[in-house]
């Protein structure tokens, strides 16, 4: 499993993919101060920008040690409308997980239904990956249904806290390289 590029830019057919940076600070605080989907997502909400350049940095500093990778979501008008990322690699079953997420403003758009093949055409290709692993809320069902409609099959549940130290049941989906 490589990580070759992580600074790759991904074209998908509306919607641009680039790295994180600081370039970002001000979009990345409205979408992760967004309280609809810190709410889904079972965060709290930056309440500073400062808050956000602490994460941003972090992401930077583990896209630099080659932990993950992870993008921004600009449509043609070079707003940030999302995030999406590849982390929790794991060398040994050649896997990783995806992390997504779409701002209010965005969701129900037919985003990530476009740009999630992208990502996983990188990771399955050129990352060499052979599973991608997502989790979801039990209670998110756009993600349930994005994640059934990309071929994704459910392979368990498991029931952890989140940020905000409520129990939440989690759904684990999985989807196998297809040999082609």
């Amino acid at each position: 499993m490589n990580i070759i590029n992580v600074a790759e830019i991904i074209n998908a057919e509306n919607y641009l993919l680039k790295v994180i940076s600081l370039d970002y600070t001000l979009e990345m605080f409205l979408f992760r101060s967004d309280k609809y989907v810190c709410e889904s997502e079972g965060v709290f909400p930056d309440k500073t920008e400062d808050d956000t350049i602490k994460f941003i940095n972090k992401i930077v500093k583990g896209l630099e040690d080659r932990k993950w990778i992870y993008w921004v979501i600009l449509n043609k008008e070079n707003e940030l409308v999302g995030s999406i990322c590849i982390w929790n690699l794991d060398f040994e079953e050649k896997s990783a997980e995806l992390g997504y997420g779409i701002r209010s403003s965005y969701q129900n758009k037919g985003i990530m239904s476009e740009v999630l093949p992208f990502v996983e055409d990188y990771a399955f290709r050129k990352m060499e990956v052979l599973y991608l692993n997502a989790f979801t809320n039990k209670e998110n069902k756009n993600s349930i249904k994005l994640l059934n409609k990309l071929g994704y099959v459910k392979t368990g549940e498991i029931e952890e806290e989140n940020q905000k130290g409520e129990m939440v049941t989690m759904v684990k989906y999985s989807k196998e390289k297809s040999v082609n």
